[in-house]
C-alpha cells in the first residue's frame, strides 16, 4: 500500500514520464490491456485484468465510493486492500514481463 501512496510503482502514468529523449505525453500513457490511461484509479477500479482480484478483495460498495476505501479504518478491509495492490502489481508484472 505504501508503494501506491508514494507513487513507487511502474504504472504508465508515472513510469513513462522518464522516457528518453522526451517524456511521453500523459494522454498517451495507456494501459497495454485496455488502452485507457493507466493511472492509480484505473489500476484500482477499472482495468479488466484485475477483475477477479477486485471481486475477491474489494467490496463492490467501494468501487462506487473509492474515497471511502482509502479513508476506511476497518483492519480487514485495509488488509484486503493491501493484498489487492500486492497481487495486482504481481499480476501486472507477470503479464508485461513474462519469464
Amino acid at each position: 500500500m505504501s508503494r501506491l501512496n508514494m507513487s513507487s510503482y511502474r504504472l504508465q502514468v508515472k513510469s513513462e514520464r522518464w522516457h528518453k529523449p522526451a517524456s511521453i505525453p500523459i494522454s498517451e500513457r495507456k494501459c497495454t490491456i485496455c488502452n485507457k490511461l493507466e493511472d492509480e484509479f484505473h489500476f484500482m477500479f477499472e482495468c479488466s485484468l484485475y477483475t477477479e482480484l477486485r471481486n475477491k478483495y474489494i467490496k463492490s460498495y467501494y468501487w462506487r465510493h473509492p474515497n471511502a476505501l482509502f479513508a476506511s479504518e476497518d483492519k480487514v478491509m485495509l488488509q484486503n486492500l493491501a493484498m489487492y495492490i500486492a497481487k495486482g502489481f504481481e499480476l501486472r508484472n507477470s503479464m508485461l514481463h513474462p519469464d
